[in-house]
């Protein structure tokens, strides 16, 4: 018990030296230390000060150093008046709301050591995106010249099967088709198009003279306009080298003849079976504009990849799809009394076609060959029972082509390409339709 009396008295005159003697040693020592720096640093200050009032007047209270802050600022003025000790200004007392004070930071930025920019797997992906801009602007492509002219020319030879001729080949020796087109493109993205279709053929069905010297009733020789079409078909980027084309067209009404025509208005006949002979020729893909009598509505999409390096030149790579949709709007009805083949004229055909194709662009496109290959599927336009046009055909199509600009901005200047399109075993789903084709394009940039 007396032991602990004893210590209780120690233990506390002990805590009550830490708790008030730490901090006033700490005040202690510190204070001296700010004082002198503060002192080193304003007696250069005070000498300048003294020095410019020997020769100048004394009205000046902000001619010491900003850095001072307000207390600086007073000290001068206490000097000028003459209330100073020795002349001087009193040392500046540190401002604690700038940089160099004590208890204050200095004056080093924040993150000045840290690394700048992006690091690790950032850094590469940030790399790899500068690389392929690069590599982007090295190889990009001017756009084209807005506006084209163009013509493309068909010319088959075969055989194939017109309704109404009794299921009997007819031989198309030669039908030559010609579609006279011009495109224009706005603000670099929609391109407005005009096709106007003209053929001309010699066809010559599979019935016979009656007599020796007498008129061949299904030979032909004639010149047919086809159905007019409008189009509008934009282009979006969805890459850097994949665009992706959707289009929309109309067909007027325009293509000429009439498979039914009565007797006495054969030229209609005539006039069909050219329109026939020229949608065999190239390859059932323009079904809608060469129907006689039938409005078409052709939606269409496409990709294209364009202008991948390969070798010493470039590759431009295709696949597009349409559906040719023909609605009936013109033409003679089946007369029932002559109808031994049991026709039937279907109001609405459908034609599905789906294109592939390649070019390699060599010499900044003087030369370029290429490839396409296509498969066309649909609905007849008039179903017999021997006979029905519609089925799958396939053709493939090798070509070589040619492409040089003039003038100092490259813009205008020519455009072709020549091809033979070849039926792949004719038709795949139906009766027989061979015709191939020699294919020619030539037209016009501006």
């Amino acid at each position: 018990m007396r032991r602990r009396s004893v210590l209780f008295p120690i233990s506390g005159a002990l805590c009550a030296f830490f708790l008030l003697g730490s901090p006033a040693a700490v005040f202690a020592q510190d204070k001296p230390s700010a004082e002198a720096k503060a002192e080193a640093k304003a007696e250069p200050e005070a000498e300048d000060a003294e020095a410019a009032t020997k020769d100048e007047a004394k009205d000046d209270s902000g001619s010491w150093d900003k850095a001072g802050g307000d207390k600086s600022k007073e000290g001068a003025g206490d000097g000028e008046e003459g209330e100073g000790d020795e002349g001087e200004a009193p040392p500046a007392a540190p401002d604690v709301t700038e940089g160099g004070g004590w208890g204050v930071g200095g004056d080093d930025e924040p993150g000045r050591f840290l690394p700048s920019g992006k690091t690790g797997k950032l850094k590469d992906i940030e790399d790899d995106e500068i690389e392929d801009k690069k590599d982007d602007e090295a190889t990009k492509l001017p756009p084209p010249p807005p506006g084209l002219a163009y013509v493309d020319t068909a010319i088959g030879f075969g055989t194939m099967i017109v309704p109404n001729t009794h299921a009997g080949d007819t031989e198309v020796a030669p039908a030559a088709s010609f579609i006279i087109g011009a495109q224009y493109r706005l603000a670099d993205r929609w391109r407005l198009s005009l096709r106007v279709p003209v053929s001309s053929s010699y066809t010559d069905g599979p019935s016979s003279p009656h007599r020796t010297g007498a008129r061949d009733r299904d030979e032909y020789r004639q010149i047919a306009l086809g159905g007019i079409e409008l189009g509008v078909r934009p282009q979006f980027a969805l890459k850097r080298y994949l665009k992706m084309p959707v289009g929309l067209a109309f067909t007027l009404p325009t293509a000429q003849g009439d498979i039914f025509a009565p007797h006495t208005a054969r030229g209609d006949v005539a006039l069909a079976n050219v329109n026939y002979a020229a949608m065999a020729s190239r390859g059932w893909l323009e079904r809608a504009m060469f129907a006689p009598g039938r409005f078409g509505i052709t939606p269409s999409v496409g990709v294209r990849l364009l202008n991948r390096s390969m070798g010493p030149g470039k590759v431009d790579v295709s696949a597009d799809t349409k559906v040719d949709i023909m609605i009936r709007v013109l033409g003679e009805d089946v007369i029932e009394d002559n109808n031994t083949n049991n026709a039937e004229i279907n109001g609405v055909a459908v034609n599905w076609s789906l294109k592939l194709g390649a070019d390699y662009r060599l010499f900044e496109g003087l030369l370029q060959p290429g490839l396409d290959l296509w498969i066309a599927s649909g609905t007849a336009l008039i179903t017999e029972d021997s006979f029905n046009d519609g089925g799958t055909k396939a053709f493939i199509e090798p070509k070589v082509g040619s492409q040089y600009a003039i003038g100092a901005d490259d813009s205008w200047g020519a455009k072709g390409s020549l091809g033979y399109m070849i039926p792949i075993g004719g038709s795949l789903g139906g009766k027989r339709q061979d015709v191939g084709a020699l294919h020619v394009r030539a037209g016009a940039f501006f």
